[in-house]
């Protein structure tokens, strides 16, 4: 019989290789897991980020809307459709007043923003705030009060609700929107 006298036999080689191609193949697995998970994860922090930017963009809008002056035709609200005065921040960091138009469209909800210049109104600027909302409503809430009246329409050139309320649904989930109305409410 022979002794041995260092190497490997065929088999362990063929044993080594295929514990080894298991191994690389577990591990591209889990790098691919992993990158689908990432992506994932970067999709919907985009979209919850886009989301609370459009929150706060409707906040500052409609806080600091402005009512009374019949030049820039006053506040008006539709179903599907607000049009207001607000100051809001420019392109150069000064705050100035912007016409703003919030519309319902079939692809979501956007924002049509244009500075308030002495000669009118420039190009207005699109702003995607809900691109994913479909059946949106707006309404409008007359008075104070646990027992005050939500309307669908408000047309006023001297006047403003008290709030605006938004529902719409996003996907399969429904959400209500509440915004105060600057100096009203």
């Amino acid at each position: 019989m022979k002794s041995r006298t260092g190497g490997f036999t065929l088999v362990e080689l063929l044993v080594a290789l295929t514990i080894g191609a298991l191994v690389v193949l577990l591990a591209h697995r889990a790098f691919g897991v992993v990158s689908d998970l990432a992506g994932r994860v970067a999709t919907r922090r985009e979209a919850h980020d886009r989301d609370i930017n459009a929150r706060r963009f409707l906040a500052q809008a409609f806080g600091s809307l402005e009512v009374g002056l019949m030049t820039d035709g006053g506040f008006r609200g539709l179903t599907d459709d607000v049009t207001f005065a607000a100051w809001l921040p420019s392109a150069d960091d000064t705050v100035r007043r912007h016409r703003v138009r919030i519309v319902a469209t079939p692809e979501g909800v956007i924002a049509l923003v244009a500075p308030l210049r002495a000669h009118g109104v420039t190009a207005p600027d699109t702003l995607r705030l809900f691109p994913g909302a479909r059946d949106v409503a707006f309404d409008y809430l007359l008075d104070y009060g646990a027992d005050a009246a939500w309307v669908r329409e408000w047309r006023s050139p001297v006047s403003a609700p008290i709030a605006v309320r938004v529902r719409m649904l996003e996907g399969e989930v429904a959400d209500t929107l509440l915004f105060a109305i600057g100096p009203r409410g």
